[in-house]
């Protein structure tokens, strides 16, 4: 069964983002509403337009709101409106999202499944933020917009009528700016999912004193997270005894070893001797020994942090020290020690 296209004239529907659109009937063929049934059944099962009308209608559905590669459809759709005597909604057809070489977004362009970009350590929020930004400005030049900012700002009239690009370093940009900027009890609880995942979690950081230690070691770490498994990755030595020294971090700042081996020794009897664990007495101590030995702090400075995180890049040496406390920070310089031979 199919739709009969009156022959002659137009059919003109206002779409919120295109504005009037106006197809000639001419150009619309007579459409399949019902396909061929088999046995008894006079008919079979309705087709695409047929459906989604008696849907939207039987839902009392006022704005549809879909991609722009559906505009073709929509003038067969208000004729069904029409034929029916039902009110015809708003369209709105949004641009629509192209890879980086400006082909619709596939597979092949990576990640297209929202769980994905979840599983890879994207925030919610942020993931809301970015792709409420394809295609849509608010006006004026701020990007960083919380949720309740979107649903207070954003409307129709604002969508623009140009295909947007999906931006994988951007959305990383979002992300990292959501990891920095977000009060901090809003993030513990990702950062805590992301550790119990990755079998790193403690109870005892859920409640009292472990609690305000796991604020602050999140809080030091997260300028310089790009994504949540971050936390459990190049910053495990925050969260465990149980990590790797990177070896090019090694190659990179334990050039000299027996050199390295008496400069950590020295800065680990030190760091024990003091009475007092924050950041002057270790920023003291630590550059008493260097400057003692003849050397540059910043030689130093870099052992000590291959010795006590594993890498070398890692949030303030002293900071970091305060974080992970003494009694860790001494054994750790000594197994280092142990390491060099």
């Amino acid at each position: 069964m199919r739709f009969k296209v009156p022959v002659g004239g137009t059919t003109k529907f206002l779409d919120v983002v295109f504005g009037e659109r106006e197809f000639s009937n001419d150009e619309i063929e007579d459409f399949v509403l019902l396909r061929s049934g088999k046995g008894e059944e006079e008919f079979g099962q309705a087709m695409y337009h047929m459906s989604v009308v008696v849907d939207d209608i039987d839902m009392r559905i006022t704005h549809v709101i879909r991609g722009a590669d559906h505009i073709s459809n929509t003038p067969k759709q208000v004729l069904l409106y029409r034929a029916m005597g039902a009110a015809i909604p708003f369209f709105a057809h949004l641009p629509l999202i192209l890879g980086a070489d400006k082909s619709r977004l596939s597979k092949r362009h990576g990640a297209t499944d929202v769980n994905m970009y979840r599983t890879e350590g994207f925030l919610p929020e942020a993931f809301r933020n970015f792709l409420a930004l394809l295609g849509w400005a608010p006006g004026g030049d701020e990007e960083f917009l919380r949720t309740s900012q979107l649903l207070e700002k954003f409307s129709l009239q604002g969508v623009s009528r140009t295909n947007a690009v999906f931006d994988r370093p951007k959305l990383e940009w979002f992300n990292t700016q959501y990891l920095q900027k977000l009060p901090i009890d809003e993030l513990l609880p990702e950062v805590e999912a992301q550790l119990r995942r990755s079998g790193l979690w403690k109870d005892e950081w859920a409640t009292g004193a472990g609690r305000e230690w796991f604020s602050r070691t999140v809080d030091l770490l997260r300028p310089r997270v790009r994504l949540l498994p971050d936390f459990a990755s190049w910053s495990r030595a925050f969260f465990s005894d149980e990590f790797e020294r990177d070896p090019a971090a090694k190659e990179k700042f334990w050039k000299e070893p027996a050199k390295i081996k008496e400069l950590l020794r020295k800065t680990a009897d030190a760091l024990a001797a003091l009475t007092e664990w924050s950041h002057d007495p270790c920023d003291h101590a630590t550059r008493a020994v260097a400057e003692a030995a003849g050397v540059k702090a910043g030689l130093l400075i870099n052992a000590i942090r291959v010795a006590i995180v594993g890498q070398a890049v890692a949030p303030p040496l002293f900071d970091t020290m305060v974080v992970l406390g003494q009694e860790r920070v001494v054994r750790r310089l000594r197994d280092a020690v142990t390491e060099l031979g």
